[in-house]
């Protein structure tokens, strides 16, 4: 987030100064990367945005030349609305993370549920600081997130990741996901509250890489309109069919298995009891191929 340029005079100009505002540019990006105080962090991202914006006009009117960064594409994508919401998301996600830590280490669950009424009153007061997706996901992760400082997704109840696997993730983690990894894809994949609020994910994909992402092969419709996750849900349905819904359906094929499979049942695809209709299995045949690969 910050910089490190240094400028080279074209024009009488007070380098001091601008190597001052720079300076701040440097300082305030650190903060805002590492603090968990509201007020710190807001202030810092008005400074920042602010000395940001004095150093792009300083290269745009040719008042300087910059070695390194260029400070005008800096400026113009840090005040695009998808980085802001970016960036006090992780704040919010950061604050979340240490209210939980601290919260783990009170006697009383008096005291935990103070610590976590805090969490939220407080960034209430920023409300006007912030988009409405920000103000989303707080409220969120207040309402729905484990409060505990480790996410362990083991000792949480079955039917409740069973139940959040069906909701669908907020509008603010969604589209921070869609926009890094999935800009292109001729359909969005389906992103679940229980991912949002019991994993990592986001972590997991800095670590493993586009194995982690859903291949844009799975977004594509076949000419009959099916996506490859349609056909193999017909046949998990007709062959396989258990209680409870893999996950797979969400992180390798996409979708929402409640959702489609009323599209199903609407296109014919499967009858009102659920069962695989003629239709269905004429499906499955034409594009067997998705469950050969799954296998």
């Amino acid at each position: 987030m910050g910089l490190l340029n240094l400028f080279k005079r074209t024009k009488p100009i007070d380098l001091v100064a601008l190597q001052r505002d720079l300076d701040i540019v440097n300082d305030c990006a650190e903060l805002m990367e590492n603090t968990v105080n509201p007020e710190t962090f807001f202030s810092r991202y008005d400074l920042y945005m602010e000395k940001l914006a004095i150093l792009a006009e300083a290269q745009a009117s040719h008042k300087v030349k910059v070695k390194g960064d260029n400070i005008i594409h800096k400026y113009e994508q840090m005040k695009a609305y998808e980085k802001r919401v970016e960036i006090i998301n992780s704040f919010i996600d950061r604050m979340w993370a240490d209210t939980c830590q601290k919260a783990d280490k009170l006697k009383t669950e008096k005291g935990k549920e103070n610590r976590f009424n805090k969490f939220v009153e407080t960034l209430s007061s920023y409300n006007e600081c912030m988009p409405d997706q920000c103000v989303e996901h707080y409220n969120n992760l207040f309402s729905n997130a484990p409060r505990t400082a480790e996410k362990n997704r083991n000792k949480i109840d079955a039917d409740k990741i069973d139940k959040m696997q069906r909701i669908e993730a907020s509008d603010a983690y969604k589209e921070r996901i869609y926009k890094k990894y999935y800009r292109h894809y001729p359909e969005k994949p389906f992103i679940s509250q229980d991912r949002e609020l019991n994993t990592d994910w986001l972590k997991q994909v800095d670590m493993f890489g586009e194995s982690t992402l859903i291949p844009k092969s799975m977004m594509t419709r076949f000419s009959d309109g099916l996506l490859p996750g349609h056909v193999y849900m017909l046949y998990w349905i007709d062959k396989i069919h258990r209680k409870r819904i893999p996950v797979y359906f969400e992180y390798e094929f996409g979708i929402d298995f409640k959702k489609e499979k009323l599209f199903l049942q609407e296109n014919g695809y499967l009858d009102n009891d659920n069962h695989v209709t003629e239709k269905g299995h004429q499906a499955i045949s034409s594009h067997y191929d998705v469950i050969q690969n799954k296998k």
